[in-house]
């Protein structure tokens, strides 16, 4: 007689089980890096224009006072103009109550690598191939999976001694490394706001927050294909940016009409600029703008265009310092490529063209710079490309953070409001041709007015108002699936039952 051995039986089971598990989540790795046959893509529903009234189910208190906290980080000036904007449309929609906010930082206090966060990031924009080393690496899904739990290993007890949690009722999260850690420690319904265009980074795609944000159609299916984020929880809002930029497009009206040249001309004399103008500008570090500024100012003066060059140097006092005494950048220390290059012979400038440097640091207006100038030349951020095509300033973009701002790049040009070159002498000759061609330079104007939004703070005040009216916490947004279930139907091919 033959006897079965129970446990060489279970052992059996346990093997299979263990294999089944293991090809579901192979499976759905292959599915996430898009290595399998793609389902049908989701389109996202347009934006409610219709107004909102505060519905009556569960209303909040009438004395209490909500505090709404913005996590954000310096790194760059995009993150805290995205907080600042959505702060004054949240004070300003019809929908509203008083309430305090504050952005806070909450690296500062952590482990490190992470409390270097902003001196990384200065080094990193300086050095384009270190950063592009390390965004491609980290935007893999194993590295991405250690980062999380090593963020949370070795922050989470300092993080969540933090009193912003106990006194936040509302979270704004506008940047990529503060989505994990504070949905896990904060049980307040969480909004993530996506600051970026055309392409962005993977740690935005937090799927336990309340409600995300995205600006374009390319990022709502990255969102949902790369970051399993339920399609009621993803709203397709545009770019917020400051509602003056909204404010300044009305009053000025089309850039090349009669009232928009007016309105220019006004702006002009308030600011103290003559003529047409260029402006510069590099970011909150005021980085990568130096040797254009030089390149398109002789450039100009070679070819006889009177005109003035108005730069924004941010935090880079160096860069102020040496524009206000006129001094050319040092040479570049390397000696194989001054070797092997042949000396540069700078041609003498004709007379009559003359260019005026305006240098300046950090400003409060940069919405009246753009009406008054004329061209800007800049680096593709996300925020000042939705700023320029709100009020229709043609861009000349000279550079992108590899990875995270190449999409932007794709929106300009695709939209024809702008050029795109890394070389100096061909900025410099594309920046002088559009000063002296005022009908390119109204054609770009239109073509940016037509892609331009100035409407998207509102769209995002709108849904938070009304959540907040609604008495909804941060476990009102629906069940949590577990994962291996969604996995399962990914790998089969079935369709979301979100």
């Amino acid at each position: 007689m033959h006897f079965s051995n129970p446990i060489r039986s279970r052992r059996m089971t346990y093997d299979i089980t263990l294999r089944t598990l293991l090809l579901a989540i192979l499976a759905c790795i292959f599915k996430v890096h898009g290595l399998s046959v793609p389902g049908p893509p989701s389109t996202p529903s347009p934006p409610s224009q219709t107004p909102i009234t505060p519905p009556t189910l569960n209303p909040p208190s009438p004395t209490k006072v909500p505090h709404i906290i913005f996590l954000s980080a310096d790194t760059g000036g995009g993150h805290r103009a995205s907080a600042l904007s959505l702060n004054a449309s949240l004070t300003a929609h019809h929908l509203s109550t008083p309430f305090t906010s504050e952005i806070v930082n909450i690296w500062p206090g952590g482990a490190w690598p992470y409390r270097d966060l902003v001196e990384a990031y200065v080094h990193l924009s300086r050095h384009p191939r270190q950063w592009k080393f390390l965004y491609h690496l980290s935007n893999t899904t194993p590295y991405l999976a250690w980062m999380n739990a090593d963020t949370v290993l070795r922050n989470i007890k300092r993080i969540r001694k933090m009193s912003c949690w106990t006194e936040a009722d509302i979270i704004v999260s506008v940047h990529p490394t503060m989505t994990n850690i504070p949905q896990i420690v904060s049980r307040k319904p969480f909004y993530t706001v996506i600051t970026d265009l055309g392409s962005c980074h993977a740690t935005w795609f937090s799927r336990r927050c309340s409600r995300m944000f995205v600006a374009s159609d390319k990022l709502y299916n990255k969102a949902r294909k790369r970051g399993w984020v339920r399609t009621e929880k993803l709203v397709r809002s545009g770019l917020p940016i400051r509602p003056v930029f909204g404010e300044e497009g009305e009053r000025m009206g089309g850039r090349y009409s009669e009232q928009g040249v007016k309105y220019r001309k006004e702006k002009k004399e308030k600011l103290g600029l003559e003529g047409d103008s260029v402006l510069f500008m590099g970011g909150g570090e005021g980085v990568g703008m130096e040797e254009y500024v030089w390149g398109v100012k002789r450039q100009m003066e070679a070819e006889g265009v009177k005109s003035q060059i108005v730069v924004v140097c941010g935090r880079n006092k160096d860069l102020h310092e040496r524009l206000s005494n006129s001094t050319p950048p040092p040479p570049k220390r390397n000696i194989l490529k001054r070797i092997l290059r042949r000396p540069k012979v700078e041609c003498e400038p004709e007379k009559g063209g003359s260019v005026e440097i305006i240098p300046l640091e950090f400003i409060d207006n940069p919405q009246e710079y753009m009406v008054a100038c004329d061209v800007l030349v800049t680096k593709a951020g996300p925020g000042t490309i939705a700023e320029a095509a709100s009020l229709g300033i043609p861009l000349m973009l000279t550079s992108f953070l590899p990875g995270q701002e190449s999409g932007n790049v794709d929106i300009v040009l695709e939209a024809s409001f702008g050029n795109f070159s890394t070389s100096v002498p061909e900025v410099s000759e594309l920046v002088t041709n559009l000063m002296r061609d005022g009908g390119l330079r109204a054609e770009m104007s239109r073509n940016g007015e037509k892609i331009g939004d100035a409407k998207a703070g509102e769209r995002i005040a709108e849904v938070i108002w009304e959540d907040y009216w609604k008495g909804r916490t941060g476990r009102d947004f629906g069940k949590r699936r577990r994962w291996f279930r969604e996995a399962w139907r990914r790998m089969r091919g079935l369709e979301d039952d979100s």
